[in-house]
Formats: C-alpha cells, structure tokens, sequence
C-alpha cells in the first residue's frame, strides 16, 4: 500500500473513532447494574487513603486523594446482599464484608473472594455477622451462635467458638483483645480467655469476665486510655462504662437522656461513641469530650463513626450517606452519597423511555396500610431524584385528615404528554399530583380524592385508596379506588374527572388493584380475590349510557381465569392480554370478544418437558408482567425469581434467581422497562437491579440507526449493538466486499452480534458494513463498523 494511502486509512480509522465514541454512551448488552440507596450507611471503615462505607445493599469507596467514588454491589463484585458488618484488615489489605445470613466477602480491588461457610451451614438460627476484629492473620468474627476465626492467608475459616452454656449458641455482639486476653460481649454477659490457648473451641477455656454494671448484655467493648470501656443497654437510655485494666470500680461516662449507642469504636488515640442523635468523640483520655448532633447542617442518627488520617472523623449515617467532618466545630463538613434512589422498598414502577418512577410504598398482606413515608424517586435521564412524602401543599393544609405526610404511595404514572408531571397512586391520600421539576405535590380535586368514608365521625379514619394509576396514550388518566363501588376513574386533560360506577357487580368493601388500558380502549382492573374487572366505555368519556362491563372469574363461560386471584396483567404487541394469578398465567386472545357474546375464555399455555405436558408456570404466583419490543414476555414471580419468555411463551430464554444471577431477591413485586435502552428494572422486596436487554423500542421509520461501540477497540470483548431498527428489522454484517459475517433478525428495535466469526475468531481491523431492511422492505439503511486489532 502506498504511505500516502496507509497514513489516509489511519485518518479515516481515528475520525471514525473519535466521532463513535463521542456520540453513543457505550454499555454492554447482558450487564447488571444496582439501583440501590446508598444513604442510608450502616458502617465505615478506612485503608489506604480510601474509605469504604457500607449500606445493607452494598458498599461504596470514596478515594480522599481523587474524590474518585466506587460502588460494589450484587450487580458487581459482592454476592449478597443485607450486610451487617465492614472492616478492613490492615495485613492483607483486604475489605471485609459481612452479612446477615453469616455469608463473608472478601473485597480486594477488582477482585471478591467469598467464604460461604456459616451461610450454608446447618447452624441452626441467627448466623449474622455482627462486628469484625483483625488481629495479626487472623480475623475474629462476632456472630449470632459465637465466634468464628478467620485464616487470612488462606482465606478461609480456621475455628469456630461456641462459649454459651454447655458449649452451646449465644449472640457474640462485639469482641476485643487487649494484652493476651480475648474478650467477648454476649447476650449473656462478658466472658475472656487466653487468646494464646490452642483449645479455644473448648468453651471450658472461657471464664465469666466478673461483675459488670447494669444488664448482663454487653452491646460492645473497647479498650482506650487502659481502660476497658463496655456500652450496656439501658431501659430508657444506654450508657457507656469505664474502668481501669485492674481495678473493680465502674464510671458511668456522659450518660444522655433517652440516648440509644448503636456503636463505639477506638483505635487506643481516639474513642468515638455512636447514636440516634450524632456522636461525641475523645482524643487520648475521657477529658473533654466533644459533641456532635448536628452534621452538615444535619441531624444526624450514626451507626458507627471511625477517626482516621490527620483526625479526619468518617460517619455512617442511617439516612444521610457518609459524613465526613475535618474539624471539631463543624466549619468543614461534607457529605458524600452516591446517586441512588431514596429507599429499597418498592411497589411498582412506572416507565415511559428516559423517565423511571418507583412507588416506595405498599400494603401489608390483607391490605393493610403500612403507612410508609419513603414518598417516590425518579431516575430520569440517568440521574436520580427523590420527591419526599412530607412535601406540604399549602401552608396548614395538608393531603388528609390525619397527618401531612403522603402515605403509601403504591403506584405511579409519567405523563406521556408532559414528562415533567407524574402521578402517584396512594393507599391513605388518593391521587397525588407532581411536578417533578419543582418537587411539589398535588391533591387532585375530584371523585378520586373523596373517600367512601368521608362523611365518618372520626374525621382521622378518612382515607382515599387509590392503588394504580396509567395513562392512555392520548394523555387520559385512569386510577383504581377501593372500598367503594365507584371502583374506576378518568381524569382528562381539563382535569374533570369521571367515575364508573360497578354497583350491579362490587360492592363497598372490595380492594381493586392495577390498572391497564389496552390498545383497544378497553379498561382492566383486578379486583382482590374476586376475578379481572373489563369496562369498555366506548371511547366516550361524558357518556355512560354505552358503557360495556363485566367482572371475569375463574369459572367456564366468564372468563375461565387460572386463580380468581388475578395480580397483574399486560397487553402484548399483538392485543392479547396475559394476566398473572396466583395459580399462573391466563391469556385473552382476542379480548375484543368479550363484549361480542363469543366465547371468550382465557387459555393456559401448554409446554412439553421431560416427556410430559403441562400447563406453563402453573405452581407460580405471577407478581408482574412486561412485555420487551420484541413482544417477549418478562415474567416476575413470588419466589422464583423473573421468566423471559419467547413472544408464545413456549420458549423460556432466561431464568434469573438470586442464587444463578445479580437479583437480589426470588420476590419480585415488577418489572419496567427503559424501551430507549433496553435497560429492564426488578423490583424486588430488596430492591432494584437492572439488566441490560437485548430488546428496545422499534422504530419503524430507522430514522436514527446507530451502532455501538464504534470503534470496537482491541480490548473490547462485548457484544457489538445495533440500534434504532424497525420490528423484525433483517440485519447482514459485511466485509467490504460483501462477503456475510453475521445475519440476524432484530429483537424490537435492536440487534445484538458478539463481534465474532462464525469459526470463533475475530475479524481483522477493517471497516465492515451493516445492511439492515425491513420485512416489507419500506425502510433500509447502511451502516459502517470500524474494528481495530
């Protein structure tokens, strides 16, 4: 090749490149990543110049040189969740993560270990793990049936001391060592032994430590100033105790009034002291103590509070992140909290593209109100905000007559007209109104904000039940309402609204639940226990006297429902309606039927498996329902975790649980989908997690294909993405001399290729074409990938 044409390819190769990676944020199709609340901390500890906080979610590092965060999590590197306890054990350099279940992570850069030992062994009881002390190569761990010993070096599990009566379980809280002896804070007492003694699991060779003041529980123990220093627990309030090494006589040290310790720690310079209200810390001695209850402009409510370099003070703080004070009176504080939604607890959760709602309400099994006040987050254009349930409407007035806080809030809808309004459906408050820009909520004024009980003597008791909420495409807003029989509603754009009143078929005690508006105008809603509720109004919303409804059930000739105990139901691509019962699913083929006097009972899909034919996912309670743009169904269950099945359910491509994947839990309440990226969200009952699909929205104009990464780059080993196609979009990969490398048919608006040839290799560095056309054949488009080795 001539130099002048060499160096030109060169060029063409790093426009390409420079062009590629400015205009598509690049992610890997098949990847997870947490949706998780990284405020509410419940540990710290420091190494290295970096500090490691810790949530019952997952951990964060924040580097104090760079500023640089890093989450850990599920959905990363750790293989839990619910932690209970974090150090790091200054030998090996390692994070120590503990958990509630007993499991143990090692944390070491890019690189987990796990030690699963006490999780799946047969200890019957509580196997959390409540603190961690390292000392030389070993790491002492305090658990709920006694203490177990860690080997660092071989990372593994060396010894475990069961020292309750008779060698049997008590709860270890906190363990310390000072000169040869090994101390133990138990349920029962403080007992020591001679850290030095070979026969340890021998619980003979533990001795009661002696008299200790107030309760026998011992929370935890520190040595500071040769002191030993206990926090007992109290009736009204904690204290923390002192003696010195030697002497009998306790000192109770700045005891608080109504003062609950969650921890003390000391590194024999510093004693810092842990609780509901902030902290106090000692340098050198128990002389002049200092104070902290308010933290960053913040009240504060700590865990653990740890002094590290140049007298930095490092805070877990149960709802505020990691505080980080630099000096005693406050003029230097920070805090730092990775973006995340507010709390764990979700519902459901409401999608339209870029804009992601989580209802952080709920109800209790008999429907009960939790009376849960984490009000709702959004995850809009990558970034997250929180709407806070306390936001007062006006001044003295608040949503009901009870409190001012919005309750509950169990579901919640974008506006696809205006993306900057959401509605939320709320279990004690109706139908609330946000503007998310502002942060401000709304009442709504109508017959969905009345309760069935407002004319009650106990103006207390009146409460509005509204339990889901969606929009029509063209902007109209349907909710549910409980316990009265004006169970369906509409609000149209003028804000007047219209109540469908079921008289002749519920009565004023039923709990209605979702919601969904199918392409057709029919209106569903199931009603608990009772069946699938089906309002056809005919498109006209001021005139009832044309409206069609009928209430299905799991009898023959009705509906033929699985279980009348529907929980969820979406429509597919093709009009049909799947519903979730606790008994499987129901499918509606042709839902237009039902008011036409045809037969139009559900069916139940049959599979073969192992010879045998049975009814598809029979056993399951199906909590939720999605469907992908490419009309596959996305199943989430009570227990056994989430189903993607093929557009007929007759073929299952994945099946994700908390022991195979990042889920964090077989619970799964729903499932939402970012339709601009693929990205699907599982609420699950310990939070959400996303998972990075092959499915988008299909544009059937391919007015915007793109491809991506591009350039794919020598260490790049993920899938190559298309995006942007028509449905059913056909999809050739070329060399520039037309020989095929890979075809393929689009999953909604996307196509995904491994980037390989068809022996496995890797094609050379090369600019290669994408061809893509539509089925009809009314749209085709050229793209080109640049691939560099």
């Amino acid at each position: 090749m001539p130099l002048i044409m060499k160096h030109l390819c060169y060029f063409i190769l790093f426009a390409l490149c420079s062009f590629g990676s400015f205009v598509h944020a690049q992610f890997s199709i098949g990847t997870w990543r947490d949706h998780l609340p990284y405020n509410k901390c419940i540990d710290v500890c420091e190494w290295n110049h970096i500090v490691y906080a810790a949530t019952p979610y997952a951990v964060f590092s924040y580097n104090k040189d760079g500023g640089e965060i890093i989450r850990y999590s599920k959905a990363t590197q750790l293989t839990d969740i619910g932690i209970s306890a974090l150090e790091v054990d200054p030998a090996t350099g390692l994070v120590i993560i503990g958990y509630s279940n007993g499991n143990i992570d090692l944390l070491d850069g890019e690189k987990s270990y796990n030690i699963p030992d006490i999780k799946f062994s047969t200890i019957i009881g509580d196997k959390a793990i409540y603190d961690i002390l390292p000392f030389g190569n070993r790491v002492y761990l305090s658990t709920g049936f006694g203490v177990v010993v860690l080997d660092m070096i071989r990372k593994e599990v060396k010894e475990t001391y069961f020292i309750g009566p008779n060698g049997g379980p008590v709860r270890v809280n906190d363990v310390a060592i000072f000169n040869d002896t090994l101390y133990a804070a138990t349920e029962e007492g403080l007992q020591k032994a001679y850290i030095n003694n070979p026969f340890l699991a021998n619980f003979q060779n533990w001795l009661p430590f002696g008299i200790i003041p107030g309760d026998s529980i011992v929370k935890h123990i520190e040595f500071f100033n040769n002191e030993m220093v206990l926090h007992i627990p109290g009736t009204q309030a904690d204290t923390i105790w002192s003696k010195s090494v030697g002497a009998t006589d306790w000192t109770a040290r700045y005891p608080l009034v109504n003062f609950r310790i969650n921890q003390i720690w000391s590194n024999g310079e510093w004693l810092t002291v842990s609780g509901d209200y902030g902290y106090w810390f000692c340098h050198f001695n128990f002389d002049f103590p200092v104070q902290r209850s308010l933290i960053a402009g913040r009240l504060p409510n700590i865990y653990n509070c740890i002094v590290g370099e140049y007298g930095y003070i490092w805070a877990a703080d149960k709802y505020a992140g990691l505080f980080w004070s630099r000096n005693a009176e406050g003029t230097a504080d920070a805090t730092i909290e990775p973006d995340g939604p507010f709390s764990a607890s979700c519902r459901r959760i409401g999608a339209y593209n870029n804009n992601i709602w989580i209802a952080h309400g709920g109800v209790r099994a008999d429907w009960g109100p939790q009376f849960n006040v984490d009000g709702i987050s959004g995850f809009v254009d990558d970034q997250w905000k929180h709407i806070s349930s306390d936001t007062i409407y006006s001044a003295g007035a608040g949503f009901n007559n009870s409190s001012n806080f919005v309750t509950d809030v169990m579901d919640v809808a974008v506006d696809p007209l205006d993306n900057s309004v959401v509605y939320a459906a709320t279990w004690d408050d109706g139908l609330v109104r946000v503007n998310t820009t502002t942060g401000r909520l709304k009442p709504t004024n109508g017959s969905a904000a009345t309760g069935p009980d407002a004319t009650t003597a106990d103006p207390s008791a009146v409460r509005t039940q509204v339990a889901s909420v969606a929009f029509s495409d063209e902007g109209i807003l349907w909710c549910t309402n409980s316990l009265t029989d004006r169970a369906i509603h509409a609000l149209d754009r003028d804000g007047k609204f219209y109540d469908y009143d079921f008289g002749l078929l519920l009565g004023n005690d039923e709990k209605v639940g979702d919601i969904l508006i199918g392409n057709n105008g029919f209106i569903w809603a199931n009603v608990v226990g009772k069946g699938l509720l089906v309002l056809n109004n005919n498109g006209t919303l001021p005139v009832f006297s044309d409206d069609n409804f009928n209430l299905l059930t799991d009898a023959e000739g009705n509906g033929k429902l699985a279980s009348n105990d529907v929980l969820c139901m979406e429509e597919d691509l093709d009009e049909e309606v799947w519903v979730g019962t606790s008994s499987g699913l129901s499918i509606f083929y042709n839902p237009a039927s039902i008011f036409e006097g045809d037969n139009f009972d559900s069916e139940q899909i049959l599979i073969e498996q192992d010879g045998n034919t049975q009814i598809l996912l029979e056993t399951e309670s199906i909590n939720c329902i999605e469907i992908d743009g490419s009309n596959r169904k996305w199943i989430g269950t009570q227990n056994s975790g989430v189903y993607l099945l093929s557009d007929d359910g007759l073929r299952q491509i994945y099946h994700f649980t908390e022991e195979n994947s990042p889920l964090l839990s077989n619970t799964v309440y729903d499932i939402a989908i970012n339709h601009s990226n693929g990205e699907v969200f599982f609420a699950t009952e310990n939070g959400v997690v996303g998972f990075f699909s092959t499915a988008t929205n299909f544009d059937n104009e391919m007015s915007n294909v793109r491809v991506f990464p591009n350039p794919v780059r020598p260490e790049y080993t993920g899938n190559i993405t298309i995006d942007g196609l028509a449905y059913n979009t056909s999809v050739k990969i070329t060399d520039i001399q037309g020989n095929i490398l890979f075809e393929t048919e689009s999953e909604g608006g996307r196509a995904v290729w491994d980037g390989l040839l068809s022996d496995g290799s890797k094609p050379a560095t090369g600019v290669y074409l994408v061809y893509v056309s539509t089925p009809l054949g009314t749209a085709d488009e050229v793209r080109k990938i640049t691939i560099i080795r």
